[in-house]
């Protein structure tokens, strides 16, 4: 009733009941008839939406779906219909094919004892880029999104009415652009987007106006709260300040309301403090700032028995304020390796840690264009070609499917994961960073070349 798709499988089997042919009306001794029984498909939602793109690598997999489904039905005895299904699933998933999706990491979340599992790659937006990015961003295969605000004009932090504004704002530009994804054909693809939300500690109180928003449009948990430190005023938002801040997203927490609690921008200190609160959320991830020639040494406590469940999620991947993605010797190695600047870099943050937290810049419309040329040569033909030849397989030879790239396709292009997995870069392209940065700069943010 809600308009978003849904996933069932149906078994149905011919049965005959014996009856007596004296009372029966045409004198037969039994009768034939259909029996079904059906179950929801509830696990690995996230795979089964991208098939509902109909694309050609799409309908690949949902023939492979039902060859897995064949296959294994004579197990259909022995197991309930629900256990079947999720080991039916399970083997299908094992082979699910790299181009559909971005890898994902798992969020621990103590509450539940479950694992909460995103893509390891989201965009951050805020009030004032959300509208013209997440479309784009669905169509090019991204999954996840990271709600976050503007930078703090001078005394918002102490103005409540001003932030209350920002809030409003946000929840009504999100509420827009999920209600507008109908209109562009990428309402089903509902069960696979993930929000996290990032709030610096002026805002945590407005996080129920927010949560609020989403479920009335979204139907969905927040999968992870980060409480931002990036810009927090030290004369406004001391250690303290945000302890109490930890303190009131536990309890919001508690309730279920998020899946899991993150820090992000904060030092060792502010670290220590948290984990030492007794009684509150764990953190289950931490955001710090990373790019070429910046050293990790600083986050070493990350590493410590104690932090072994947390997922670092590194901010600012495309240089201090982006000034990576202007250099001209990083474009130049980029072009060698076929491939966009900042895809280049976001490839080598990600080998560093365990996810990106993305500006929305890196999803302009020129951007998004060179990625479709780069990732387009041969390969959507050539796939193409190959569904022909299944297709043709199972239906005597005759062919169905069209050789070139459907209208579909050409929506959900998902050019940006094909590029992520197709880029490479050098081992040089630390000491390349560094050295083509300005010296003052490089020695503020302690870069190092190796």
């Amino acid at each position: 009733k809600d308009g978003y798709p849904f996933w069932n499988l149906l078994v149905m089997e011919h049965i005959q009941v014996e009856v007596d042919p004296k009372t029966s009306a045409d004198g037969k001794d039994r009768r034939c008839y259909i029996f079904g029984v059906q179950t929801s498909l509830h696990c690995h939602s996230h795979r089964l939406t991208e098939l509902l793109a109909m694309d050609t690598r799409g309908l690949i997999e949902l023939k492979r779906l039902r060859q897995v489904l064949r296959k294994h039905e004579y197990q259909l005895h022995s197991q309930t219909l629900n256990t079947f299904a999720q080991e039916c699933m399970s083997i299908w998933v094992s082979e699910f094919p790299s181009c559909l999706e971005l890898p994902r990491i798992q969020l621990h979340s103590v509450r539940n004892r479950a694992k909460i599992g995103i893509p390891i790659i989201g965009i951050e937006v805020n009030a004032l880029n959300l509208m013209q990015t997440i479309q784009r961003a669905l169509e090019e295969g991204i999954r996840h999104f990271y709600l976050s605000f503007p930078a703090p004009v001078d005394g918002e932090a102490s103005d409540t009415r001003l932030s209350g504004m920002n809030v409003k704002l946000l929840s009504l530009r999100l509420a827009q652009a999920i209600a507008g994804l109908s209109k562009v054909f990428l309402h089903y693809l509902h069960e696979a987007i993930a929000f996290s939300l990032v709030t610096p500690p002026h805002m945590v109180k407005f996080f129920g106006e927010i949560s609020k928003s989403l479920q009335h449009s979204h139907d969905n948990t927040i999968c992870c709260w980060f409480l931002d430190m990036r810009r927090a005023d030290p004369r406004v938002c001391g250690p303290s300040t945000a302890i109490e801040c930890w303190q009131s997203m536990s309890q919001i927490w508690r309730r279920g309301e998020v899946h899991s609690l993150g820090l992000c921008g904060a030092g060792r200190e502010l670290y220590e403090s948290i984990q030492g609160i007794p009684n509150t959320a764990p953190i289950s991830a931490f955001g710090i700032e990373h790019f070429p020639g910046k050293l990790l040494s600083k986050y070493n406590f990350l590493h410590t028995p104690d932090a072994r469940k947390i997922a670092v999620i590194a901010f600012n991947v495309l240089g201090p304020k982006q000034s990576l993605l202007g250099i001209q010797e990083l474009q130049e190695e980029a072009d060698r390796c076929n491939t966009d600047v900042a895809m280049m870099l976001m490839k080598w943050c990600s080998s560093q840690v365990d996810a990106l937290m993305i500006p929305a810049t890196a999803f302009d419309v020129d951007r998004s264009q060179s990625l479709r040329r780069k990732t387009s040569t041969g390969f959507e033909s050539s796939l193409a070609s190959l569904a022909n030849e299944k297709v043709g397989q199972s239906q005597g030879g005759a062919s169905t499917m069209p050789g070139e790239p459907s209208n579909v396709e050409a929506n959900v292009h998902r050019s940006f994961i094909k590029a992520f997995h197709r880029a490479s870069f050098s081992v040089d392209l630390p000491r390349t960073a560094v050295n083509c940065l300005d010296p003052r700069q490089a020695d503020a943010e302690g870069l190092q070349a190796r």
